[in-house]
């Protein structure tokens, strides 16, 4: 059925798509009028909208709690119906899957049962207990002691408590956190509270079972982490230093040679005379006028995120706001651009072409903090992995704590909260599988896949190519290297640009000349 939030009282589905129909005006505002929300009964209405599914409600909205500003006062003081007020919680809840600690009671369980109940059985079992392991915010409820290699942990026990419910989202509960964990080689084991009071004995004997495994594991060299790895001194300033300089922000690195002041170009202006002078933003006769400064900025300052982009032309253009027909208008002419082959496109990124990128562009130098201090999910993902390999390759040897606590000051970053910091986890979860860098007992080097030339390891020999060496290929014959990642080469051919893989060995090194 299709029903309004009047209408829909009395009926009930699996699965419900509850479409929140109030957004901005043309002018961005979101207004404070909600309809039947406002009116006498709207929060008793909401109520029923929301409680119509048996098992799921997705949402969909074109605006988010932080969007809709309802003065506080207003909303306690009885002069303005509280269903506006109660909407905003409800989307902070679907945002964030956490309730608002003001002005709704949450029922949460005592934390800690759970983890005692399972300490205690593993004691029961015959082995040693290690709680809250780890020195960064994504801790191990509990650590099962080894008794195979004394020192070691043999397994991780991940319980559905503190830890687990203070996370901000079921990202970071269940896929973030545990990949990371993965990744550094812990044996994990999941209990859930549910599941060990209502069939505890056959849970008992599958923890059992996995402590078993675990040990099993360790006596044949593999998994489990030494206890009383070191994490930061007191809370003292996380400091890597190479060749005497102390990478502690934007300057160091720069000084270091593998960073650079990000240098912003002018955008061009737009005609105001003529058949332009009354059109607006979004018509399709400014499509080409679009395109062309689209690719004239990537090709300066590419690869740079789509919304970037709207920045910088809604501005050259004299307009304050981006709406929906401003991005749309955006979006079509970096098609335009990507049409006629003067960028590509990498996700919500546009790339120059040919698409390189080999240094890390930082704060700094006369450009305007606004466009140089970028927000996290702005800066492409290679460049994130390029400045954590060249922190890692300064260290030598560093803590993960350490490596993104100064990661996030060469962007200019004083404070990392949980978008960058789950972005660097992110990063460095995904170098990590594919070996650019190794991770053991908590502490991140260079991998085998790490810097070109600089690789170290012993599981596969490094690339021997480089930047700028000339290359010959069976079908494409002579060209030029412009880019290297890991896994693949991108190589400039008299035909254009291709991006080969480095596992397939058709590309052989030749003199330039």
């Amino acid at each position: 059925f299709v029903k309004n939030l009047e209408t829909v009282q009395g009926d009930e589905r699996d699965v419900i798509v509850f479409s929140i129909g109030y957004g901005r005006d043309e002018r961005g505002v979101v207004s404070a009028n909600f309809g039947a929300l406002n009116r006498a009964g709207g929060a008793r209405r909401l109520n029923v909208a929301v409680t119509r599914a048996r098992r799921k409600v997705i949402v969909v909205s074109s605006i988010l709690a932080g969007d809709l500003k309802i003065p506080s006062a207003l909303a306690q003081s009885g002069t303005m119906p509280k269903g506006g007020s109660l909407l905003k919680s409800y989307l902070q809840y679907a945002e964030r899957g956490t309730l608002p600690t003001s002005g709704i009671a949450t029922r949460i369980p005592p934390p800690s049962f759970v983890e005692d109940d399972v300490a205690a059985v593993i004691q029961e079992l015959g082995y040693g207990v290690v709680r809250q392991i780890g020195t960064s915010r994504y801790r191990v409820d509990l650590g099962v002691k080894s008794k195979v290699r004394p020192g070691r942990i043999a397994l991780g026990v991940e319980c559905d408590g503190a830890m687990y419910r203070d996370a901000a989202t079921a990202r970071d509960r269940d896929r973030l956190r545990r990949s990371v964990l993965q990744g550094l080689e812990w044996n994990l084991y999941r209990v859930w509270a549910p599941s060990w009071q209502e069939d505890h004995r056959s849970e008992v004997d599958r923890l059992r079972e996995a402590i078993e495994r675990a040990e099993k594991r360790i006596a044949s060299g593999g998994g489990g982490w030494q206890q009383g790895n070191p994490g930061p001194k007191g809370g003292a300033r996380p400091v890597v230093t190479v060749a005497s300089i102390a990478l502690e922000g934007p300057s160091d690195a720069v000084k270091a040679g593998w960073a650079k002041a990000y240098q912003a170009s002018k955008v061009r202006p737009y005609p105001q005379t003529g058949r332009y002078q009354d059109l607006e933003f979004h018509e399709p006769e400014l499509l080409a006028e679009h395109a062309d400064r689209v690719a004239a900025l990537v090709a300066a300052e590419g690869p740079l995120h789509e919304a970037a982009i709207a920045d910088r032309l809604k501005e050259a253009f004299g307009l304050q706001r981006a709406g929906s027909r401003i991005t749309m208008a955006v979006n079509a002419a970096i098609a335009e651009a990507f049409k006629r082959g003067a960028v590509s496109v990498r996700g919500a990124f546009v790339w120059p072409k040919p698409a390189s990128l080999d240094i890390v562009r930082v704060p700094g130098g006369n450009t305007d903090p606004a466009i140089a201090q970028r927000l996290v999910n702005r800066i492409p993902p290679e460049e994130l992995e390029l400045a954590l390999t060249h922190v890692v390759e300064a260290a030598g040897t560093a803590d993960e704590s350490t490596v993104r606590t100064v990661t996030a000051r060469i962007f200019g970053w004083s404070h990392t909260g949980n978008q960058i910091s789950d972005a660097l986890d992110i990063r460095i979860a995904a170098m990590v599988a594919r070996g650019a860098l190794s991770q053991a007992s908590g502490n991140l080097s260079l991998g085998v896949g790490g810097l070109p030339g600089k690789a170290r390891g012993t599981m596969q020999t490094p690339s021997p190519l480089a930047v700028g060496d000339c290359v010959q290929h069976l079908k494409f014959g002579r060209g030029q290297v412009v880019a290297l990642t890991d896994s693949s080469a991108t190589v400039r051919f008299t035909d254009g640009t291709k991006q080969l893989s480095l596992t397939v060995p058709p590309l052989q090194k030749v003199p330039c000349s």
